[in-house]
């Protein structure tokens, strides 16, 4: 009779840690979504601030469904990318982000 209390008790355990998991990962996913601001509702200054402190961010920059991941540097590409200049709105002015590319043959 012990065995099965115990049995019991061990897949309480387990069933807590997976709700618990799934609990965490949903926040995660939910925050990722809602970390993804527009650079409309920001100047120029704040949003190049914003990109240079995480180093990579993706952003809003038109309307509600266009993203683009801006970087701060050439060293947020992979091997196979280089870095280009995007003009973007922002609350201030236009301004201008770096963003990676893949490199083409002739690059």
């Amino acid at each position: 009779m012990q065995r099965q209390a115990k049995s019991g008790q061990s897949r309480n355990r387990l069933s807590r840690w997976g709700i618990t998991a799934v609990v965490l990962i949903s926040m995660g996913t939910s925050m990722q979504a809602q970390a993804r601001v527009s650079t409309q509702n920001y100047t120029c200054s704040d949003v190049k601030d914003l990109i240079f402190q995480q180093g990579a961010i993706v952003l809003n920059i038109k309307g509600n469904s266009v993203y683009k991941r801006f970087v701060a540097d050439r060293s947020f590409c992979q091997a196979n990318q280089r870095l280009e200049r995007i003009n973007v709105p922002s609350k201030s002015e236009k301004c201008r982000l770096h963003f990676c590319v893949e490199r083409v043959e002739n690059d």
